[in-house]
């Protein structure tokens, strides 16, 4: 799982990057946690507000400093979301799960 913290480098910014550290290590999970100050590259990912949050290349949050738990929250999400995708095909009753909770 690849995980980007974008900002400018303001105490908001490291916040939300401590926050994330946080909930990565308390998950237990093999995450790649990348902190991205410069300006061209927060761009290109169309983020509006920073400080922002990616995970595996999709925006999970902008302009604001989530809590550890809320990161967790979308870090479970996230896998929950990537599993039923590979589950999808050879069971069919998990694809309703998904589509019921997701």
């Amino acid at each position: 799982m690849q995980i980007k913290v974008l900002g400018t480098g303001c105490r908001k910014c490291k916040a939300l990057l401590a926050a994330t550290e946080e909930a990565v290590k308390s998950m237990g999970v093999q995450a790649e946690i990348e902190y991205v100050t410069d300006m061209m590259q927060i761009a290109e990912t169309g983020l509006l507000s920073t400080p922002g949050l990616i995970i595996d290349n999709q925006i999970v949050s902008s302009g604001k400093v989530l809590e550890p738990q809320a990161i967790v929250e979308l870090i479970e999400k996230k896998v929950y979301v990537e599993n039923c995708k590979k589950d999808l095909w050879h069971k069919p009753r998990v694809f309703f799960i998904c589509v019921l909770r997701c």
